[in-house]
């Protein structure tokens, strides 16, 4: 296509050129689009841009940094862009500074300081990013921040936001309801576990996913509720994963449960005859219980 280009004598025109050196980044080609990139005459911010993206992309984050220094003049997508590639990459101290050098931000800039802040477990820092972003729309946001709550122990702070997503008319996703259903076993709420596992069908039309009941049963396990356990491991819609069937098996070593740890093992070694962890989870049940 270049070839093509070049001899119909377009080569030269700049849209052409910003749309060629686009072509080789697209295709991870970033040594030959640099070498478009030099051949423009009259470089505008789509040349610029571009070139710093392909930088990012391929992770070259210092000529990404030394090409935005060059820019003769840059806009809110050569910042974001220089400041999400800092965020992806896990250099905070960087894409914090330059997040608040720029003088303009769009809401990806503010979405990828506050995931930036998340990562790396600064939730009061998250929490003020959150809170001064203007526009809180966007779903992405609000799951990040019900689920690094919920990860880190915060299961109220979880459900609270859960509530303002909906008073804010966000709609949850799938996402959202495992940060949620995460947040009801580190509280350990049997009851709102299981309002908020009804709530998506009910509510929401989101049919659960094994990781959502792999939570569920997580959260009636560790709340002694084995008989409840198993009911649920048995009426899934599909085949439970090895994850889920130990995780019951788990529930039943802790609280001595040996006759449900049986016909749970014994479905487990059916579908995962190889997995040999089962059966040492079933001989520490029996010998617990003499």
């Amino acid at each position: 296509i270049h070839a093509q280009i070049i001899a119909s004598g377009y080569g030269a025109d700049r849209f052409v050129a910003n749309a060629v050196v686009q072509i080789y980044v697209a295709h991870g080609e970033i040594d030959q689009a640099k070498l478009e990139f030099d051949r423009i005459p009259e470089k505008n911010l789509v040349s610029w841009n571009a070139m710093i993206h392909a930088y990012t992309q391929s992770r070259r984050l210092d000529r990404a940094k030394a090409a935005l220094d060059r820019m003769p003049w840059c806009n809110v997508i050569s910042w974001t862009t220089m400041m999400v590639a800092y965020s992806q990459n896990f250099q905070l101290a960087e894409a914090e500074a330059m997040f608040f050098s720029m003088p303009e931000r769009s809401l990806i800039s503010w979405n990828a300081m506050f995931v930036a802040y998340a990562q790396h477990g600064h939730l009061a820092k998250a929490k003020a990013i959150f809170d001064a972003t203007p526009e809180k729309t966007d779903i992405v946001s609000w799951n990040a921040l019900i689920v690094m709550y919920a990860a880190n122990g915060h299961g109220p702070e979880a459900e609270e936001f859960f509530r303002e997503l909906n008073l804010e008319g966000v709609t949850p996703d799938d996402i959202t309801f495992t940060g949620i259903l995460v947040a009801a076993t580190h509280t350990g709420s049997v009851r709102r576990g299981v309002e908020k596992f009804q709530m998506m069908v009910a509510d929401f039309g989101i049919w659960p996913s094994c990781e959502h009941f792999g939570v569920m049963l997580d959260t009636l396990g560790r709340s002694g509720e084995v008989a409840g356990a198993e009911e649920l491991l048995r009426g899934m819609p599909f085949e439970p994963d090895l994850v889920a069937c130990k995780s019951v098996l788990g529930a039943c070593a802790v609280y001595r449960d040996v006759e449900c740890a049986e016909r749970v093992g014994e479905a487990a070694m059916a579908l995962f005859p190889e997995d040999s962890a089962t059966y040492v989870v079933l001989s520490n049940v029996f010998a617990a219980a003499g």
